[in-house]
């Protein structure tokens, strides 16, 4: 098999974008286990409170 300038950049593109996925994926489930921490330490009208908001937030956002 004969690899191309083209298939090359291909690759490396592929590549660049997993490792890019692996750290956003990482990144994501760090922040959602620290938000859960402090949420387990809350009462539960701060929760309550907490979780209007943040539903609120993904509603306008449309996310």
């Amino acid at each position: 098999m004969q690899i191309t300038k083209g298939n090359l950049r291909k690759l490396i593109k592929e590549e660049i974008d997993r490792l890019a996925s692996d750290e956003d994926i990482v990144a994501g489930t760090m922040l959602a286990e620290n938000v859960i921490e402090q949420i387990v330490g809350l009462s539960e009208k701060q929760r309550h409170a907490f979780l209007t908001k943040f539903v609120s937030f993904l509603t306008e956002k449309n996310t």
